[in-house]
């Protein structure tokens, strides 16, 4: 049985080594929305909601955002300050 050969060029690249997603710290949604005057999207205002909900506390779990009720305080809140984020409130 042939032993590998130590000199073989590894198929590894270091683009696949630190192909990692990083979300921006302003999701992209809310920059082109302020920066358009573009209306959200039902799923740009869930996006950017479940994201401040997930974010706003350490122990919570991202998959947890889509097991809160329709009525749940938290999805409420979240929503409200995903519309303030990209909208604006309308005070000028």
């Amino acid at each position: 049985m042939p032993m590998p050969s130590n000199t073989a060029k590894a198929d590894i690249s270091i683009e696949r080594v630190f192909d990692v997603q990083c979300q921006p710290l302003v999701p992209d949604q809310i920059v082109d929305c302020v920066s358009t005057g573009r209306l959200p999207t039902t799923a740009d205002l869930d996006s950017v909601a479940a994201r401040m909900w997930r974010e706003g506390a350490a122990d919570r779990s991202a998959f947890s955002w889509g097991q809160l009720s329709p009525t749940a305080t938290d999805r409420i809140v979240a929503l409200r300050s995903a519309v303030l984020a990209l909208q604006g409130s309308g005070m000028r």
